[in-house]
């Protein structure tokens, strides 16, 4: 896992590379925090991150979801979701602060 203060690598590797290394390359990402660009004849197909990243983006983008289900409703004028301005404030302050990447995920 990688150390705090520590620059995390972003690494490229080609599909054929990844086939033959792929052991080594789990243990490189799950002690040294490092990712993978995965690219396949030049284009990147996907990446492979730490389980606690793949963990916080799961997250993310369910609290994400859930912020712009309450908006809607409150734009549709179903306050059952957002009670009150206080409410509709608080609601545009978190998702600032998650734009912003300033929420901390558990």
């Amino acid at each position: 896992m990688a150390k705090q203060g520590i620059e995390v690598q972003v690494l490229d590797i080609s599909t054929a590379d990844l086939r033959k290394s792929l052991g080594e390359i789990f243990d490189h990402v799950h002690y040294s925090g490092s990712r993978y660009v995965v690219s396949r004849k030049g284009r990147q197909i996907g990446a492979i991150v730490p389980v606690e990243i793949a963990r916080k983006l799961e997250l993310l983008e369910e609290r994400r979801k859930d912020a712009l289900n309450r908006l809607i409703a409150l734009i549709d004028g179903k306050p059952d979701l957002v009670s009150d301005e206080e409410s509709a404030d608080a609601l545009a302050n978190e998702l600032i602060e998650d734009v912003r990447g300033n929420t901390a995920a558990p």
